[in-house]
């Protein structure tokens, strides 16, 4: 339940009977509830942060998720994604593009097209990217999990002080390539839960060629209905707190 209030008063809205929540765009410290059998109502804050923060519990409570332990504090992410065009990344590109500052408390890269001859140490393209990523993250890092999909490859690194925080972990794939079943295009997903907040990470690669955007949408719809990560009969965008999907999409 949600309390505003009004003058002397306060009014509590009962989530069962909330209808919409909506984080306005154009008023970016507004936030809007829309209730059965009446109009929206809006709140307005201090600061878009509190804005956000408002919006995250009031949709948690409309989903029955348990409300995210950090709220209040900055938990931060990096998603990356790639096509490697089938050749092994060069230790300078990935120098330059992955952060070594440990600011950020996940990092997940995805990438495409990552297959090749394994380099020496390493006896599948799959232990030679996922090894070369951890090397560049540093030792602050852990490598929470890994997945591939032939050359579709997904990896989630955390801060080793993270480590205890992470339960639920859960990962899936879904081919889309030819007769719906190849795994040249298709997406591998990783969820889990940061302490109370779920999270999900869906690294796709998508049908090629501009004419080809009907096909784009079908294997976006064979991914949703496909990857099996949350709970009960709801698909990935609406069993977590955040999802994160990236990837070679040839929007």
């Amino acid at each position: 339940n949600f309390k505003k209030k009004e003058k002397e008063e306060s009014r509590i809205y009962n989530s069962s009977n909330l209808l919409q929540i909506v984080l306005s765009e154009k008023y970016p410290k507004r936030v809007r509830l829309l209730e059965v059998d009446n109009d929206f109502q809006t709140f307005s804050f201090k600061s878009r942060s509190l804005a956000l923060r408002f919006h995250e519990v009031a949709w948690a409570i409309q989903s029955h998720m348990t409300i995210p332990e950090y709220l209040g504090e900055n938990l931060n992410i990096f998603v990356g994604s790639w096509n490697v065009g089938e050749r092994p990344p060069d230790t300078k590109t990935l120098s330059d593009w992955i952060p070594k500052n440990d600011f950020y408390d996940i990092i997940a890269i995805g990438v495409q097209e990552c297959e090749y001859v394994p380099r020496k140490g390493n006896t599948t393209p799959e232990s030679d990217f996922f090894s070369t990523i951890q090397k560049e993250v540093g030792p602050n890092y852990i490598k929470l999990a890994g997945l591939s999909l032939v050359a579709i490859r997904l990896i989630i690194i955390i801060r080793r002080d993270h480590y205890f925080k992470i339960s639920h972990l859960k990962k899936s794939t879904e081919a889309t390539g030819i007769a719906h079943v190849m795994g040249n295009k298709g997406a591998v997903g990783i969820s889990f839960s940061f302490q109370n907040t779920r999270l999900c990470f869906i690294s796709s690669h998508l049908a090629a060629h501009q004419e080809k955007y009907e096909l784009r949408n079908s294997n976006y719809g064979e991914i949703l209905k496909g990857l099996r990560l949350g709970d009960g009969p709801f698909n990935v965008t609406n069993s977590f707190h955040h999802v994160f999907w990236f990837g070679d999409l040839n929007y």
